[in-house]
């Protein structure tokens, strides 16, 4: 599991008279679809995430092969899903677009 996948959020559930302070405990996570830019390499790195700014500084930090050689890298786009299927489902399909010119207009739409 990739770091800053956890995120619970506490609900209050009643239990009758027996358990009047229980609480459940229930993961509600967002996940990201971002975009990271290298300046020095003149390239963007798409992915997906529950923490986009904890994975940029993991990229930075060399924690994955592909971009280790574009340090620094900068966040420049972020798309918040409801589930982790949905966001790698987008993911693939960035990934797929194969298109400097389109991932140029996504990040400057979002400006």
């Amino acid at each position: 599991m990739r770091s800053g996948d956890h995120s619970p959020v506490s609900l209050q559930k009643e239990f009758g008279q027996k358990y009047p302070d229980s609480f459940l405990y229930i993961s509600v996570m967002k996940y990201y679809v971002y975009i990271l830019y290298s300046q020095l390499r003149d390239r963007y790195y798409i992915g997906y995430s529950s923490n986009p700014e904890e994975r940029v500084v993991e990229h930075n930090m060399g924690a994955t092969i592909s971009t280790r050689t574009g340090r620094p890298w900068r966040l420049v786009y972020t798309e918040e899903f409801e589930n982790k299927s949905a966001a790698i489902k987008r993911e693939i399909t960035l990934k797929r677009m194969k298109s400097r010119k389109y991932i140029e207009n996504l990040i400057n739409s979002n400006s």
